[in-house]
């Protein structure tokens, strides 16, 4: 799963801290809404996957996010022995491997959040989670 977490954490940046970005309003302290403790939770993340329905898939050798067409499943508690569900622990390591970069994050968006056309995923570019060679989050059907 961690392995995994490193492929797709520029997607896994993408969906949630764009997300999260995109719904900031004009008098939102954006450092609240930047907080590990509560973008990383797995029912949060859980929420934030199912609801756009990404999913993470094999794409020849790595691991990308993609939308599905599909429903698809995150397990918002993934602490049991019987049932282990690693694609939601590699998003969570995703999560937390992203959020290390918090105080970047923070900066960049309280910068980007007075231009207008902005929609947060910039942000993961500017902090170098997402570099050149990156798979960010892809579109239903997209090609690499």
């Amino acid at each position: 799963a961690k392995k995994v977490a490193g492929e797709i954490a520029c997607g896994v940046c993408q969906v949630v801290i764009g997300g999260i970005y995109a719904n900031l309003r004009g008098g939102d302290e954006v450092s609240d809404s930047f907080d590990v403790n509560q973008v990383c939770t797995m029912r949060s993340l859980a929420r934030t996957m199912k609801g756009g329905q990404w999913e993470v898939v094999e794409h020849g050798s790595k691991h990308v996010l993609q939308r599905s067409a599909a429903s698809v499943f995150y397990e918002e508690i993934n602490e049991s022995d019987l049932v282990f569900h690693w694609q939601s622990m590699a998003v969570r390591e995703a999560c937390y491997k992203v959020m290390r970069r918090e105080v970047d994050i923070v900066e960049t968006a309280e910068e980007m959040k007075a231009n207008e056309e902005e929609d947060g995923r910039g942000i993961c570019k500017k902090v170098k989670i997402c570099g050149k060679s990156s798979v960010g989050a892809l579109e239903l059907n997209a090609e690499l």
